[in-house]
């Protein structure tokens, strides 16, 4: 009896674990499906929320103002003229009135990645496949304007690229969560914990870096704007406006400020930039020209700067550096001499990429002639950003390092020990010694 039950349970429980694995396989794939529909859904939303982000100030500006768009511009030419410019936000060459324009108004696209952001976060989850999901829909509506509206070639790379840099920020920054991370595959998560700890630490500490060049270029921008009150107020009067084409330039001088932050880190750590073919600025050397009729050009500095500002704003920016390096090797319980020295180099070559990363964002074209390339001169700016960034950085790594802290203890602790054996044996007088009387 006992073993004919026991040879008639054992179908049930094959049957029993057979429909277990049916049904953990049926949960999974219905758990997949609903990750893609999520990243897609995402995705719509988020294009959606960037092109009428962009549209609706255009088509707006164009009905109600008077003076500062061409009137004989209709609804739909209108929204078309937005549609070019929220492709010019992701990277892509547009034609406006015959003109190619090439600069990338960083203000739009970082207005747009925060409604990219919004949208991930309402709708999106963790999991990669909504994350790869939500990237490529984005891609591929964005991709079907730019080849309508006939982007130019040389562009359409890093407009590709930049678009998918945008989506894939815009979906992580929209899912993060505090202690929380993401699920991503496994082999992604063994590649980057094979990467060595103080290599991570080291990029980490190089975009600290950028940051930091970030924050002191925006306080110059903000000296610039208040110094140059009265030129940017003269070029302003060259303008007749009614009230909605002035609170459309001042929109559309808003959105180059990063472009202009980006500018002066390049001036503050020795670099240069350019305005056309005529007009050229740095710390040591100032060339003025024409310049284009935009009120926030005017108040950039036209005088060279003396070598008190000129030392005291790269001391900034060193100081910054060495801290950064301090406080990054300090927090190592051990490090290699080898790996004290190697991680500036690091964080160093993470700075440059991120620099260079701007200085292509930030330059371009904004008509033909002499204006076809506005922006950072490239590099010498990126040597002049090295010459401060890596050594201050590798000084206060050293300073920092516990090993070379130890060493110096220990030789200053044997000084100290051999002068106080030095300074007793000079104390104490000695004695002669007497022959001792043998019996």
């Amino acid at each position: 009896m006992t073993s004919s039950r026991r040879y008639s349970s054992r179908p049930q429980s094959r049957d029993a674990d057979r429909q277990g694995s049916t049904t953990t396989q049926t949960k999974t794939s219905g758990d997949a499906n609903l990750f893609w529909g999520r990243g897609v859904l995402a995705g719509v939303q988020a294009f959606l929320f960037t092109t009428l982000l962009v549209i609706i100030p255009v088509v707006a500006t164009a009905t109600i103002s008077t003076t500062l768009i061409d009137q004989d511009s209709d609804l739909g030419s209108a929204s078309l003229a937005g549609l070019r410019v929220w492709l010019l936000a992701h990277g892509y060459a547009i034609t406006l009135s015959g003109v190619e324009i090439t600069l990338i108004p960083l203000g739009i696209t970082l207005a747009a990645l925060l409604a990219a952001r919004a949208s991930a976060r309402r709708t999106a989850n963790r999991h990669w496949r909504t994350g790869l999901a939500f990237t490529m829909t984005y891609l591929v509506l964005t991709l079907i304007p730019a080849v309508t509206l006939g982007a130019s070639v040389p562009t359409f790379l890093r407009g590709t690229v930049m678009t998918l840099l945008f989506a894939a920020g815009a979906w992580m920054l929209g899912t993060h969560r505090s202690h929380t991370p993401l699920i991503l595959p496994q082999r992604l998560t063994e590649m980057i914990r094979s990467i060595p700890w103080w290599i991570r630490h080291a990029c980490r500490s190089g975009a600290i870096m950028m940051a930091g060049v970030t924050v002191v270029s925006s306080l110059i921008v903000a000296v610039w704007l208040f110094v140059g009150r009265d030129p940017m107020a003269q070029v302003l009067t060259q303008w007749s406006l009614d009230a909605p084409s002035g609170a459309a330039l001042g929109l559309a001088q808003a959105v180059f400020v990063p472009t202009l932050i980006a500018w002066a880190g390049a001036w503050v750590t020795g670099g240069a930039f350019t305005i056309g073919d005529y007009v050229h600025y740095s710390q040591h050397d100032v060339t003025l020209g024409p310049l284009p009729a935009f009120p926030m050009l005017a108040s950039i500095p036209s005088d060279v700067m003396t070598p008190t500002t000129t030392w005291g704003l790269a001391s900034i920016v060193a100081l910054f550096a060495a801290w950064t390096g301090w406080r990054a090797v300090s927090r190592l319980k051990s490090a290699r001499l080898s790996t004290i020295v190697s991680m500036p180099l690091v964080a160093g070559a993470v700075s440059l990429f991120l620099a260079a990363a701007g200085i292509v964002l930030t330059s371009g074209a904004v008509g033909p002639g002499a204006l076809h390339h506005v922006g950072i001169v490239l590099w010498p700016s990126l040597g002049a950003l090295a010459l401060v960034l890596i050594p201050a950085h590798l000084v206060g790594g050293v300073a920092g390092a516990r090993l070379i802290r130890r060493h110096l203890n220990v030789l200053s602790g044997r000084k100290t020990r051999q002068e106080s054996t030095t300074s007793t044996e000079e104390a104490t007088p000695v004695s002669p010694r007497t022959p001792q009387s043998s019996e």
